[in-house]
């Protein structure tokens, strides 16, 4: 994955100067000419990093997804037996007990549905 700083050198490689921010920093679009426009960009866990129309910003991952790292550029379906109920999350909320979702991305206290079957196996 792409982390901040992967993303704004290939913004950079766009425009005609070649000049780039220092370390860590960027810039809101592609094309900016001055240094005093560079600043750090950090999304923290529970958000994602976006590259649209070569300006970088930070979106919460939305409802069923989450993301437990910084500067990632996507974010985590929720795994099976798990959902999230709220935007710019990092984890995911564990069903409650005897209850599971059948897909994964569950986004609902209400997608976990149970009581889960008991199989028997013939032992005790």
């Amino acid at each position: 994955l792409l982390d901040v700083r992967r993303a704004w050198e290939a913004v950079v490689s766009t425009q005609s100067t070649g000049r780039k921010c220092p370390s860590g920093q960027t810039t809101d679009s592609a094309g900016s000419v001055s240094r005093q426009e560079c600043h750090f960009t950090s999304c923290d866990s529970g958000r994602k990093v976006v590259i649209e129309n070569g300006r970088i910003r930070c979106e919460d991952c939305p409802r069923g997804y989450y993301q437990n790292a910084r500067n990632q550029t996507s974010c985590k379906k929720c795994d099976w037996d798990t959902y999230q109920d709220s935007e710019g999350s990092s984890s995911c909320n564990r069903c409650p007990q005897n209850h599971v979702t059948y897909t994964t991305g569950g986004s609902d206290a209400s997608d976990c549905e149970g009581p889960a079957i008991q199989l028997a196996t013939g032992q005790n």
